[in-house]
């Protein structure tokens, strides 16, 4: 299910991503891209989701390449999820207006307040011991 969820979220962000630069034509859509900040809307929030966007994909495709890397560089790669995670809900709470919405802004400070307290329990307490089947 999570695996099935990274790939959902990765294909999505990369349709919205192309899809709002499509109308800009070769070299502008390009720079796009790739320069975060071309923006002239809100450039620090978007530019936060373009690169929480590209550590979604780089965390999605490792997943696929997991049987082709060392498994303490796919274990590293996948330590970006953590960032990632803080990059986007930093582009969420700065992008736009819909966080002055209770409907909105309460399950999104749940899912922040949870991933904050199961990282901080996983910091201090480290790895749970695992049985076998």
């Amino acid at each position: 299910m999570r695996h099935a969820l990274g790939r959902l979220a990765a294909f999505y962000g990369l349709q919205l991503r192309l899809l709002r630069t499509w109308r800009l034509g070769r070299h502008a859509l390009i720079r796009r891209l790739i320069i975060t900040t071309l923006v002239a809307y809100a450039a620090l929030a978007i530019g936060l989701g373009t690169i929480g966007l590209d550590l979604l994909l780089i965390v999605t495709v490792t997943s696929y390449l997991r049987r082709h890397l060392d498994p303490l560089a796919w274990r590293w790669l996948h330590r970006m999820s953590y960032p990632m995670f803080g990059v986007f809900a930093l582009h969420a709470l700065l992008s736009g207006t819909d966080f002055g919405r209770p409907l909105v802004l309460a399950p999104a400070a749940g899912v922040i307040a949870f991933i904050a307290i199961v990282t901080l329990a996983r910091l201090a307490f480290g790895r749970m011991e695992t049985t076998q089947r």
